[in-house]
């Protein structure tokens, strides 16, 4: 393990600190480390006690959350207080609450003002993206959590203090000031990177009056949690004289007393009330700044513009809550006291990697290129499923402050796992992952040759990794940890991952698009939650698990299989019969794998109707992609709707399958259902109309299953296009439902069946394919009462088509007799084992779906009892003081045995530390056979 590095080891980079980004595609102000190599003492064994500048939580994790204790700390701020953990002898990483950082569209994309909102726990700010300009900006100063933020009325961001930007270049004298922003492909923004460390976007092409077409401009705005950057930048293709580049930042009238250090590196305006924003020089002589009244104007001496490139400078802004010059500077000189080393412990042991400041952005870049190189196809190759990248890297403070290292793990070079990769950070000397985040934001796409090669679009494209992480360092300390990807595997079995995709090198509208996979062989499904792409659909591509693709599955292992995509959480026309969207969707990256993903949305439909929130989990597992779908329903007034589903499988406009088969059931088998007419013994043989509508011609068709449980199989798939292959089939299963509307209880919801048609222009073939509808009874009518709320879950499944096109591995599966496949009957035995009942004699059960148990204190932390469940089921603890020395036992006939998963030790569970409950979550993931009636029991000790 890394414990063995450090004994033999110490680093020492020489760099600067906390900035955010270095070189997307190289770094621009950058200061490359290099490094000298010393024995030394382990440095972990040095207990490292020092209070930080915040604190943290003891509130709870849901929406409606109280806020704990708070108390006022050296950075200005209001924090929680540090929660108590168990002491293990060294610096303990407890994020706080506030270091985090949302960026949604203010009324949804190409909606209203086209502007972009952002909040942290520390600011916010608003966009507007055809002014490419700030147009609000402020600080926060109490503390609203993570979660809290997600449903907070977007008022607070949209009135705080009014500012604008304007733009110009300089050239020989002559000035060409900024005149409009000329969308690129009828796109004026795209979003880089989303996650709670890091929020980022660009603004492109920006058009100068005066000056050749050639010339375009672009503003990137990267939002972290406790300050935020701007870069300004241009483009050319033709040769230019020598150009100087400038932006002012225009504030409102009330921030009039200014101040500036000796160096001029640090330059605030202020309010009368304290509030106020410094800005923060990089380390380039050649940028300048001055105050003039309100306004902070930033300058570039003229230079040589690089052709094809972006040339331009960043400038660092940290909102501020009454702090003073002198603490303004303080942490612009704690950002540079920061040296920071890094070596590779696999796939090669003992490379040393180089690190970069990047004094434009805010963050040191650790750049991890040249690690594991395996992707798709070469995981075929047993050995190769478990190659980890897994590096060792010391951060030392050398200041006499606490501070906290921004750090991005860059990895841009060369073929890798991109698809499915899931990255965390462990504890060097025991490998136990030790609960901070690493942001996840990738990219794998890239252009063809129809698009020209000094295309500004360009910028972006081709494969990268981008993780993002936070790290708090006491004053003249240091901490060692270890970052680990997997690819692949985490442990014995594929780890799961979901995390933003960029769309650079894609096209199409180039906004928030993201990614969900078991292993790293393709996607399993897709989300567009501002459905910015056209499809009408907020669930995109769904593909299934270790199934062979291709036609009639002559593809490869371990490549991408075929999808059967298209789903939907709210569906909505009102008694006008128009769709009704969302606006002030936010996403929370709560989780991004290895062994259970959790992501979060809310928003709220166009009419400010319903309240919506949405959750999304992948689990870890060998047998297929369950994807587990959460959604809530709050009806802040009556709606009067034509037609309403509160989720789909296959969508209107993007529905990829054609099935000759459509089965409706319950855990007992088979149901029959009437519609108009006919009565159906829970088989329909589609016969695909010309247009899309319900099954048998009329509205909605509100059809009652009655027994326990309910699921829907579309099977018999057709080959569509060569390009498409043969679909996959799929199935929805629901798990748990509950309804109070209108003041009335129910316990499922009415099912719907549907005929959807489009056409596809890439193919110029008509699509017919098949949908399933969750919506309201009948009794219901068409009006739901303001106060009524509806809630549920489902999985959405994707299923490998024949016995011998599946190759996952799993021994359950692989025992189903053929003629299981491609019928509902596999549908119904996945169903069946879905469905478990878990109980608890010490500790207690707060969720089924995924399983959650809250843990009680001493050393045998929880007693659970598990009754069915199929594959590798998730097992969330709450609640602990600790993430080290668990251990999860299970009941055999010798008693107790470790639940071991290891390949290479402490590789099988994840965890994650609950910033709001000041506690640590551990999770599991327990093999089950999906025979009904079995029972497992569990217990968590503390070793």
């Amino acid at each position: 393990m890394a414990y063995d590095f450090l004994m033999r080891r110490s680093y020492k980079a020489y760099g600067a600190f906390v900035l955010l980004f270095a070189a997307l595609r190289g770094a621009e102000g950058g200061i490359i480390m290099k490094f000298k190599r010393w024995i030394c003492i382990m440095v972990c064994a040095c207990p490292l006690f020092l209070t930080t500048a915040c604190g943290e939580p003891a509130a709870t994790a849901s929406f409606e959350a109280e806020p704990s204790a708070s108390a006022q700390y050296q950075n200005g701020f209001e924090e929680y207080e540090r929660p108590s953990v168990e002491d293990l002898g060294k610096f303990i990483q407890t994020p706080s609450a506030r270091d985090y950082a949302h960026m949604w569209w203010q009324d949804g994309f190409n909606k209203g003002e086209r502007a972009m909102l952002f909040q942290t726990g520390y600011y916010g700010m608003k966009v507007n993206i055809l002014k490419a300009s700030l147009t609000n900006l402020g600080v926060i100063n109490e503390v609203i959590t993570e979660s809290a933020a997600m449903t907070q009325e977007p008022e607070r961001i949209k009135t705080m203090p009014a500012v604008s930007m304007s733009y110009s270049l300089e050239q020989e004298g002559e000035e060409f000031p900024f005149s409009y922003v000329q969308p690129v492909d009828g796109v004026g923004s795209r979003i880089m990177e989303s996650g709670r460390y890091m929020q980022s976007m660009d603004i492109m092409s920006l058009r100068f009056r005066g000056m050749a077409d050639a010339v375009s401009g672009r503003v990137e705005i990267k939002a972290q949690p406790r300050y935020f950057s701007l870069h300004f930048s241009v483009h050319t293709s033709e040769k230019m004289p020598q150009t100087g580049m400038s932006f002012k930042l225009n504030m409102a009238e009330e921030y009039s007393i200014m101040e500036r250090s000796g160096d001029g590196r640090v330059i605030i305006l202020r309010s009368a009330e304290g509030d106020g924003l410094a800005a923060l020089l990089p380390e380039r002589e050649d940028v300048s700044a001055r105050l003039e009244g309100t306004s902070m104007i930033f300058e570039c001496a003229p230079m040589e513009m690089e052709l094809n490139e972006f040339n331009g400078f960043g400038i660092i802004f940290l909102p501020l809550s009454g702090q003073s010059l002198a603490q303004a500077e303080a942490e612009r000189a704690g950002m540079f006291a920061l040296d920071i080393e890094a070596e590779q412990l696999a796939p090669r042991e003992g490379r040393e990697h180089e690190v970069t400041l990047d004094s434009e952005r805010g963050l040191y870049v650790i750049d991890i290129s040249g690690m594991s190189s395996g992707r798709t196809t070469d995981f075929a190759v047993e050995k190769r499923r478990n190659d980890y990248d897994r590096l060792c890297f010391t951060i030392k403070n050398n200041s006499g402050q606490t501070v906290k290292a921004a750090l991005l793990f860059s990895k841009e070079k060369g073929e890798f796992g991109v698809e499915g990769m899931a990255g965390m950070l462990r504890d060097v000397q025991t490998g136990e992952p030790i609960g901070v985040q690493v942001q996840t934001s990738k990219n794998w796409h890239k252009y063809g040759s129809d698009i020209a090669q000094n295309d500004v679009k360009r910028y972006l494209e081709g494969i990268w990794y981008h993780g993002y992480t936070l790290l708090e360092v006491p004053a003249g300390e240091e901490v060692s940890y270890e970052l680990t990807i997997a690819y692949s595997q985490w442990g014995e079995t594929y780890s799961a991952s979901h995390a933003q995709l960029c769309l650079a090198g894609w096209g199409g509208n180039l906004q928030k698009w993201e990614t969900s996979a078991l292993g790293s062989s393709g996607e399993n499904m897709c989300y567009d939650a501002e459905m910015a792409h056209a499809t009408g659909a907020f669930i995109n591509d769904a593909l299934p698990f270790a199934t062979l693709g291709g036609i009639d599955g002559s593809g490869m292992k371990y490549n991408w299989s075929n999808g059967a995509s298209g789903g939907n959480f709210l569906i909505y026309y009102n008694q006008s019969g128009s769709r009704v969207g969302l606006k002030s969707v936010r996403t929370w990256f709560k989780k991004q794998g290895p062994n259970l993903t959790e992501v979060i949305y809310t928003g709220v439909t166009d009419d400010g109707a319903i309240q919506v929130e949405y959750k999304v989990n992948l689990g870890r597992s060998n047998d297929f992609a369950k994807n587990t779908h959460t959604f809530s329903y709050t009806f802040l007034k009556d709606v009067s709707f034509s037609r309403l589903a509160y989720y789909s499988i296959g969508s209107d406009d993007y529905n990829t399958g054609l099935w000759r088969e459509l089965a409706v059931g319950n855990l007992e088998g088979l149901c029959d259902f009437t519609i108009g007419d006919t009565l159906y013994n829970g088989i329909i043989t589609p016969e695909y109309p010309q247009s899309g509508q319900y099954i048998g011609g009329g509205d909605m068709q509100r059809i009652e299953i009655e027994g326990e449980g309910l699921w829907v199989a579309m099977s018999k798939a057709e080959v569509l296009t060569e390009r498409y292959g043969t679909p996959s089939n799929r199935m929805l299963n629901l798990l748990e439902f509950s309804g109070s509307i209108n003041g009335r209880e129910y316990s499922k919801p009415a099912l719907n069946l549907r005929y959807t048609h489009q056409y596809d222009g890439y193919n110029q073939v008509n699509v017919y394919s098949l949908s399933a509808e969750l919506g309201p009874s009948e009794d219901v009518g068409n009006k739901i009462e303001a106060g009524s709320r509806v809630t549920g879950v489902v999985q959405y499944i994707n299923l490998p088509n024949f016995k011998d096109w599946y190759y996952g591995g799993n021994q359950t599966l692989e025992s189903l007799p053929e003629e299981m496949f491609d019928s509902w009957k596999l549908a119904h035995f996945i169903a069946q084992g879905e469905h478990f009942e878990a109980s608890a004699s010490v500790g207690r059960i707060i969720q089924n779906y995924p399983l959650i148990v809250e843990t009680a204190a001493g050393g045998e932390a929880a007693y659970i009892s598990i009754k069915g469940g199929l594959g590798y089921v998730p097992v969330t603890f709450t609640g602990l003081n600790s993430y080290s020395g668990y251990s999860l036992m299970k009941k055999t006939e010798d008693g107790y045995e470790l639940v071991d998963q290891s390949v290479h030790g402490s590789d099988y569970w994840q965890t994650w530390f609950d910033s709001e409950k000041g506690a640590y979550e551990l999770t599991f993931n327990v093999l089950h056979s999906g025979e009904p009636e079995q029972i497992y029991e569990y217990k968590l000790i503390k070793d």
